[in-house]
């Protein structure tokens, strides 16, 4: 979509194109030259902000590429880490229940503690 710069830019350029056509007819050949380098300086112009308008993109992205991989580095560690304690708390629950079964067992095979 055109901003008003780039509008404005073209209307520049399409005004110096018409003004060196104009020139070619009527006026001497120094002036037409003196036009075609207005174009050129604007068609450098144009390209300058292209290159500056393309870098910043490029920069754009890459920052947010890096916010992105740095944000699934951060969730897959929170994830391990979670996972992590929810295996020792089960290997903690499964060491207590043997505990209690053991004694459960020593329990039921002392008769004097029946009585």
């Amino acid at each position: 979509m055109p901003t008003e710069e780039n509008k404005s830019s073209d209307s520049s350029l399409r005004a110096a194109v018409e003004k060196t056509f104009a020139a070619a007819a009527a006026e001497p050949r120094g002036r037409a030259q003196d036009l075609l380098g207005d174009i050129s300086r604007i068609g450098q112009g144009r390209r300058e902000d292209l290159s500056r308008r393309s870098q910043e993109a490029r920069e754009a992205s890459s920052a947010a590429a890096a916010r992105l991989v740095d944000t699934v580095e951060r969730i897959r560690l929170t994830g391990r880490e979670e996972v992590r304690e929810v295996e020792d708390r089960v290997a903690d629950l499964e060491a207590h229940l043997k505990r209690l079964s053991e004694r459960v067992e020593a329990l039921e095979s002392n008769p004097k503690a029946e009585g």
